[in-house]
């Protein structure tokens, strides 16, 4: 099975956009149409049932190995492979990293700010 870690994706969860929604509704659609559960495809296209959650549900840009795999596997002629192009991740930054950063600055004085910066690139 593949999965994010074998993928050259940022390890970032994207932001769901339209474009991801939609794609993932219509890879679903075309999944169920093939008779497949998401369990039953993952050997086929060897990629995790979790995977192919994340990107039914919009939460993971698809890699290209899994595009061309999930095209053979669901006989979509073309489709996936056309829509693929127009996906997008919503501009800006995690999620995660914006709550963090968020409870970082209400933490901090601007001078605890200061140092903590030094650290950063010292580190660095």
């Amino acid at each position: 099975m593949e999965d994010s870690t074998t993928d050259n994706y940022d390890g970032g969860k994207p932001e769901p956009s339209g474009s991801l929604r939609t794609f993932g509704a219509v890879y679903q659609g075309f999944r169920e149409n093939a008779g497949f559960t998401q369990e039953a495809q993952a050997p086929v296209i060897r990629y995790s049932a979790h995977y192919i959650g994340s990107v039914e549900q919009g939460r993971r840009l698809p890699s290209k190995k899994f595009i061309d795999r999930s095209e053979d596997a669901l006989g979509a002629n073309g489709v996936l492979r056309k829509a693929a192009k127009r996906l997008s991740k919503q501009p800006g930054l995690a999620r995660w990293f914006r709550e963090w950063a968020k409870l970082l600055s209400q933490a901090l004085t601007p001078e605890d700010s200061g140092s903590l910066l030094k650290q950063i690139r010292g580190a660095l």
